[in-house]
This record gives C-alpha cells, structure tokens and sequence, in this order.
C-alpha cells in the first residue's frame, strides 16, 4: 500500500484511469524489465571515465517512453538534474530546429526536491546550495551589473 496524501492519491487514480502509471511512481508499475532497467541507468551509479550511449530501439507500444520515464524517475531520486522533452512535430519541437529543441530543454529542467520546472529552477537551487559561500560584496556587485 502506498502513504499517500488524498490529492496524490486523486492524481495517482486519475493518471490510472487514462491508462497512464502515474509520475512518481512508475517502479511500482514496471515489473520483468531488471536487465533493460539495469544498462538504462548503469550511468548514474558509475562514474567511471567510460563514457556509454545506448540506443533505445522497439516497436511502437513495446514501453520505450514507460522506461526513459523511469529512468527519468531515478535519476530525480540520485539527485541528478533532467529534462525529459519530447521531440516530433505534435509538441511543437522539430528535430531540426535547435532553438524549439534548446528552448523544450530549459522549460523542461527539472531538479530533485523542487516543484516547479525550469532553468529558473536550476539557477535558483545552485544559488541556495552556494549562498553561504558567496560575499555579499560579490552579490551586489553581480546584482547591479
């Protein structure tokens, strides 16, 4: 059973309804896919200097965007930064106009811990993370630039 408040819960049930695992939760729905799971975010427990690309490749409806989901879902939780952004002419985001892609980037940034989506909200968590260290001299003298 999962301790959820009421308002999660309505979403959680409502997501279901529309045939949809709901965010934040999608562990709970995948089941049989260790290994695929397992090289999808080998990346984010391993910081060896081997870098790695992997082609995610099946038919359509095989779980593809289920999985980067999840990937998506755990990395959030190793407290690393995403961006999940879809790229096709439906979303408004062509492959082969990089401001639509670079602009989908920012609006799509999203960091552990925060609610609100955005490079705002990367610019506000490193200015918080790094406030005590910073000379309120340095501060004001950015501030007025």
């Amino acid at each position: 059973m999962l301790d959820v408040e009421p308002q999660e819960a309505e979403e959680i049930i409502e997501s279901l309804r529309n045939g949809i695992p709901p965010t934040g939760h999608l562990s709970e729905f995948t089941v049989g896919r260790a290994g695929q799971i397992e090289q999808l975010t080998y990346g984010l427990d391993h910081t060896d200097d081997d870098p790695r690309v992997l082609l995610l490749q099946a038919n359509y409806g095989a779980g593809k965007t289920h999985l980067l989901r999840l990937v998506r879902e755990v990395a959030l939780e190793s407290n690393y930064v995403v961006a999940f952004v879809t790229v096709d002419s439906k979303s408004n985001v062509r492959f082969n106009r990089m401001d639509q892609v670079v602009a989908a980037v920012m609006r799509a940034i999203e960091v552990p811990g925060m609610a609100k989506k955005g490079i705002g909200q990367l610019f506000d968590a490193f200015l918080t993370a790094d406030g005590d260290e910073l000379d309120d001299t340095l501060i004001k003298e950015r501030a007025a630039v």
